[in-house]
């Protein structure tokens, strides 16, 4: 786990620039735990409709939108490093069984 300026542990965080999820982070000794999931409600509740970009090789986080909810719409490649990237939506993260 890491600290943040103020010397607190810092278990996730996320950024948006309006509809979209900038970054996402939730500590690996923490997965499982609802502490993702809790993170995105929290987003959710700020914006109705999000979407996301992933790598398509990172497993982990591709399962995690997939499981909330979040659906592909598109693909591009990423220009720095020539890897795939995925575009996802969240428009009804209710209807996703938690």
């Amino acid at each position: 786990m890491s600290s943040n300026s103020l010397g607190r542990t810092q278990i996730s965080f996320y950024s948006r620039l309006g509809q979209t999820v900038d970054g996402f982070f939730a500590d690996p000794e923490m997965r499982g735990q609802g502490v993702g999931r809790s993170r995105m409600d929290h987003a959710v509740q700020l914006r109705d409709t999000l979407d996301v970009e992933v790598f398509e090789q990172t497993a982990i986080a591709r399962r995690f939108y997939d499981r909330y909810g979040f659906i592909p719409v598109g693909q591009s490649c990423h220009d720095e490093t020539e890897q795939t990237l995925i575009q996802m939506e969240c428009i009804e993260p209710d209807a996703v069984a938690q």
